[in-house]
């Protein structure tokens, strides 16, 4: 039986939702493992004398843990953080620089992210060398369910006919239950390079 997105959103956030503390603490190890295998190919495009960007996000509802991993981005040479932070026009997305360490706050969703101010550090999404992506569910072929809301859709909307050599790699970070039959994406969609799971790395684009 085929599934609405809808449908998807659900059953798939139950799944994960369930998941023990012990299943989650292994999951995470075991993707982290793989993570670190593929990071070598995660070498920034920009120019060498600036540091390259990741983009990733405060795992949330039952996601795959990323404070560790965001950590270990952190203390990598010639790499610098960055994070998600909600607009205030619908659908607004902002990619923000943080150290690690300054302080958070639950966004509507409860969501942690940077406070946004005048002394946060703004980044265009094409500066960016990774985006570590959440997801609801993703199929074989890189395809991305979100949950909805239309966010990362919008931030990368203006990657869609740049040449892949100059958008940033986005990399999927998921639990393996979150693979799906194949989703059938939306004109605007941009999929994924890959997606890492407890269970490997998943390849969708050849370069990645």
């Amino acid at each position: 039986m085929n599934l609405t997105s809808s449908q998807h959103r659900q059953s798939i956030r139950q799944l994960r939702q369930q998941l023990s503390p012990d299943d989650q603490r292994q999951h995470f190890l075991q993707a982290f493992q793989h993570f670190k295998i593929y990071w070598p190919w995660l070498s920034p495009r920009a120019n060498s004398d600036k540091k390259a960007i990741f983009l990733g996000f405060i795992a949330n509802d039952g996601e795959l843990a990323t404070t560790e991993l965001l950590n270990w981005v952190a203390a990598q040479p010639n790499w610098q953080l960055a994070l998600p932070v909600m607009g205030e026009e619908p659908g607004e997305m902002h990619c923000v620089l943080w150290d690690g360490h300054s302080s958070l706050q639950p966004n509507q969703w409860g969501i942690l992210e940077p406070c946004l101010n005048e002394v946060q550090v703004r980044v265009a999404i094409e500066e960016v060398s990774c985006v570590l992506m959440p997801l609801v569910a993703f199929d074989q072929h890189g395809n991305r369910l979100g949950m909805g809301g239309g966010f990362y859709d919008r931030l990368l909307a203006g990657l869609v006919n740049l040449p892949i050599e100059q958008r940033p790699w986005l990399l999927g970070w998921a639990h393996s239950l979150q693979q799906v039959d194949p989703i059938q994406p939306e004109p605007w969609d941009v999929a994924l390079d890959a997606c890492v799971t407890e269970d490997g790395l998943h390849i969708f684009t050849p370069s990645a």
